[in-house]
C-alpha cells in the first residue's frame, strides 16, 4: 500500500471510519494493523482535557502526557461485540480497509 511512516491514513470498518497517522513497524503483519485502545480517548476529566487548574498543575507527570498529539480513537470503527464463552469485547476480531490519504508536513 506504500505506506511510510507519519503519513496519514483513513480506517474503514463496517461501522465506521478514522483518520490517524501511521507508525510502520516490523513489529505489527504487514495484513495487519494495531491501534492502541488507551490512546487519543476523548478527554473527561482534568488531567485527560489539560485544562490549567489546580489538580492538573498538581500532578507530578503532567509533562509527560502525550495523547493530545499521539493516539486515535477506535470506538468509531469497533463493534461492541462481546465474546460469546467470556463475555469479554472482542478487540481482535475487526476487519478494516486502509488508504493513504497524505503525508506528515
Amino acid at each position: 500500500k506504500e505506506i511510510k511512516d507519519g503519513d496519514w491514513v483513513k480506517i474503514t470498518s463496517k461501522i465506521g471510519e478514522m483518520i490517524t497517522k501511521a507508525n510502520v513497524t516490523q513489529g505489527i503483519h504487514p495484513e495487519v494493523i494495531a491501534i492502541s485502545n488507551h490512546a487519543g480517548h476523548w478527554a473527561w476529566g482534568v488531567y485527560a482535557t489539560q485544562y490549567e487548574t489546580a489538580v492538573f498543575k498538581a500532578e507530578s507527570d503532567v509533562k509527560l502526557k502525550w495523547w493530545k498529539e499521539n493516539g486515535s480513537h477506535v470506538n468509531n470503527i469497533i463493534e461492541v461485540k462481546g465474546d460469546p464463552i467470556a463475555g469479554t469485547m472482542c478487540w481482535f476480531d475487526t476487519v478494516v480497509k486502509i488508504e493513504k490519504i497524505g503525508v506528515r508536513h
